[in-house]
C-alpha cells in the first residue's frame, strides 16, 4: 500500500510539473482548478497513507 501511495504521489508531482512547464498552452484561469484538484488528491493520499500505516 505504501508503494501505491508513493507512486500516486509521484504521479501528482510529475503532472504538476508538466502543467507548469506547459503553462503557455493553458489559460491562466485553469490553474486555480488544477491547484484545487492537486490539493484534494494530496489530502486523499495522506488519508490513504494514514490508513495504511494504522
Amino acid at each position: 500500500m505504501i508503494v501505491v501511495t508513493v507512486m500516486l504521489f509521484l504521479h501528482n508531482v510529475i503532472g504538476g510539473l508538466a502543467y507548469f512547464s506547459m503553462e503557455m498552452i493553458f489559460s491562466n484561469e485553469i490553474f486555480p482548478y488544477m491547484l484545487g484538484v492537486g490539493i484534494a488528491e494530496l489530502a486523499g493520499l495522506i488519508i490513504f497513507l494514514k490508513i495504511t500505516l494504522d
